[in-house]
């Protein structure tokens, strides 16, 4: 394959509800976040995984994590053969790799233009933020249908264009790229 796909651990894989336990870096409470192994599965068939951690410091760590993986992606509905099958076909770096893309947490994506600084400061990893999606709830795609029923209750009878229902579809991918990842 070759091209690298690099996953934060803490806050992208795992939930990291309980935060960094420092009297032991290599407990592993918290459950996966939700899908998390399925998009592993997948995205497997088209890159390198390589899971990224500054947990990887501490004796055990990798043990620890290759455990947890297993553990839950059971927990996610694949069975015992195919989660060790999983978990045996990532690499663990404690430093960042070159990767095509890094899934993290704790990133904003530059674009060319440096961000505001106050964007920083008041910055929240997603599970940080308030909840302004029930992720409890299964994610479904938001559909071009979807974006103009919702734009109809707020903006009232509309009449659109076929170039403006291209540019809706276009809003509506985007959309589901900031609401499902």
């Amino acid at each position: 394959m070759g091209q690298l796909l690099c996953l934060d651990f803490d806050g992208v894989m795992n939930s990291y509800t309980s935060g960094w336990i420092k009297e032991d870096p290599t407990y592993l409470p918290d459950d996966a976040v939700p899908g998390c192994f399925a998009f592993i599965n997948q995205a497997r068939q088209h890159f390198d995984i390589v899971i990224h951690s500054s947990r990887l410091r501490y004796e055990g760590a990798e043990r620890s994590m290759r455990n947890w993986m297993v553990r839950e992606a059971q927990k996610q509905g694949f069975n015992l053969q195919d989660a060790e099958d999983i978990e045996g076909n990532v690499t663990f770096s404690v430093a960042k790799p070159p990767a095509h893309v890094t899934l993290d947490d704790r990133a904003i994506q530059f674009n060319g233009v440096f961000p505001d600084l106050d964007a920083i400061i008041d910055f929240r990893p997603w599970n940080k933020r308030a909840n302004l999606i029930d992720r409890s709830v299964a994610p479904r795609r938001m559909t071009p249908d979807d974006l103009f029923e919702i734009l109809l209750k707020h903006v009232g009878d509309t009449r659109l264009s076929d170039f403006e229902k291209d540019k809706l579809s276009a809003a509506s991918d985007e959309i589901n790229v900031f609401l499902l990842g």
